[in-house]
């Protein structure tokens, strides 16, 4: 069997830190697996893509990317992706398509006119049209919206199988397929992480990345990594931090992020001290993590929500990290309740105790600290493990090109 992987990601690179490690997984005497990239013909983003490809074994073919001008260039991205993975499947032989989201899944949609044989294994990856709606200013009701999700049920009716991240997403692609599809069709894989790489590291590595910003093993870190938008709360982390340090003075909060100058302004509204800004490389991610003690990943909880898991969260747990985090995204709420003594859940938002966060913060902070660490870990090892990951993936993949030969 010869899949070919899609991905429309834009500047944005998942490929690298999410998708690449997984598909490895899948690669064996029976599958083989290409992926093509839609992405800028940025030479160093294409270099470092295609040396991860390299990497993990795994063929990348680079399409050219369109955003201009707006809605339009969606359609002539859509018509030119089809010509190119019509392409493709002559010159690699491809008898299955693993479109990632609704744009590539178009593109696939319009192979499918001209080739009824191909098989199609549609990687949902979230509720994109509908976190258009609330992020993205797009209309409830628009024509967009309607085109986008009557693409995403024709995708969820005609493929084989269909992959989300969350129980939640699997239940809304069902309920929207009207009756259409059997419920087993939909396949609930999270995002996975290498446990080799996140991990606890050892104190003199802690000690390492501390002294870099001349913090103490004493002094208490909250961390958080990730991009600052809106949907992320910075002024509520912010917040946390400065109720934090009424109450414990030695208190510091890093965050890693590349939008520096954005984040700086905020602190200086504020006046607020211990904080370090600060972006480092991907790779140094898990020591930085390790060396903290409390992970913070608030995010607007919302409909569109309801179909992610967030990468963050899991490095988090990889790494011994407990989380500070908030009802409503994906399957967290499931998680809280499956595991013990992993971190601080908010109920709601708009209604947030930060007292009572602190509160829980200096009471965990002591010998308890080191079982939230081990339950932190344990979970992530059960439920996000790579290999476990890619297992999952594997036997969905192979077990839809088992028809091939029926």
């Amino acid at each position: 069997m010869n899949s070919l992987f899609i991905t429309v990601d834009g500047y944005q690179d998942y490929l690298q830190s999410l998708f690449l490690p997984i598909l490895s997984k899948t690669i064996d005497e029976h599958h083989k697996i290409n992926v093509l990239e839609f992405c800028p013909s940025n030479i160093s983003l294409r270099n470092s893509i295609s040396s991860a490809a390299k990497k993990y074994n795994i063929p990348i073919l680079f399409a050219k990317y369109i955003n201009k001008p707006p809605v339009l260039s969606s359609f002539i991205l859509i018509l030119y992706g089809a010509y190119k993975i019509k392409n493709v499947i002559r010159k690699k032989k491809i008898d299955v398509l693993i479109p990632r989201s609704i744009i590539a899944g178009a593109m696939v949609l319009l192979v499918r006119i001209f080739n009824s044989k191909i098989i199609i294994i549609y990687e949902a990856d979230g509720l994109v049209a509908d976190e258009r709606i609330e992020f993205g200013g797009w209309k409830p009701g628009g024509l967009l919206y309607k085109l986008a999700v009557f693409t995403e049920n024709k995708l969820v009716e005609l493929s084989e199988r269909v992959i989300t991240r969350t129980q939640r997403n699997k239940d809304i692609l069902y309920k929207r397929a009207n009756g259409h599809i059997g419920l087993s069709k939909i396949h609930v894989i999270p995002n996975g992480k290498d446990s080799t790489i996140f991990r606890p590291y050892k104190d003199n590595e802690i000690k390492m990345i501390r002294s870099k910003y001349n913090l103490e093993m004493y002094n208490l870190l909250l961390i958080y990594v990730g991009s600052i938008g809106a949907q992320y709360k910075p002024d509520l982390m912010l917040d946390l931090h400065e109720k934090l340090l009424a109450k414990e003075p030695n208190a510091f909060f890093l965050i890693l992020t590349p939008n520096i100058e954005v984040m700086k302004q905020k602190v200086a509204t504020r006046k607020l001290k211990n904080v370090i800004i600060d972006t480092v490389n991907n790779d140094k991610i898990p020591f930085y993590l390790s060396a903290a003690d409390y992970g913070i990943a608030f995010r607007e909880p919302s409909f569109s929500q309801s179909g992610i898991c967030p990468i963050k969260l899991i490095e988090y747990f990889m790494c011994g990290l407990p989380v500070i985090t908030n009802k409503g995204v994906g399957d967290l709420d499931v998680i809280f309740q499956k595991y013990d003594k992993i971190g601080y859940i908010v109920e709601d938002l708009s209604s947030i105790d930060l007292s009572s966060i602190v509160d829980w913060i200096l009471t965990t902070k002591g010998p308890v600290h080191k079982v939230y660490e081990e339950n932190c870990r344990k979970l992530a090892l059960k439920e996000f493990d790579l290999d476990f990951i890619g297992r999952k993936y594997r036997d969905v993949l192979l077990f839809s090109g088992k028809c091939l030969y029926n």
